[in-house]
């Protein structure tokens, strides 16, 4: 109990940003869980939605590295990108190597000219 007190106000940001990027981890999970059991080509997994969120955990991991260079900071980031790439990944293989429609034809829109 007398750590708790004798603790600054920035120590109880760096606990509870730890705790709480720890907590968002297990927020991964259930998507990851999905896309690897998938039995189709997860349509509604959008793949422009988590590149942007890929490319901002990218960001953010690179700025934590050269401009925080705080551990912690860089250790959740990139466990955040870690997350953010794997789905990514698993929802570019489900829906083009995984589950491709073999011998799909694209539809195609009816001729003006057909009577």
């Amino acid at each position: 109990m007398k750590l708790l007190i004798l603790m600054n106000f920035e120590n109880y940001l760096l606990a509870a940003y730890a705790i709480m990027g720890t907590i968002s981890m297990f927020g991964y999970i259930p998507q990851i869980w999905t896309l690897v059991r998938s039995t189709g080509r997860s349509m509604s997994t959008p793949i422009s939605t988590w590149s942007l969120w890929t490319v901002d955990a990218l960001v953010s991991f690179l700025y934590a590295i050269f401009i925080l260079k705080n551990i912690p900071t860089i250790t959740l980031v990139g466990l955040d990108l870690c997350a953010a790439l794997l789905i990514t990944g698993l929802t570019i293989y489900n829906r083009f190597f995984r589950f491709k429609l073999i011998g799909a034809t694209i539809p195609q829109r009816p001729s003006q000219n057909a009577a």
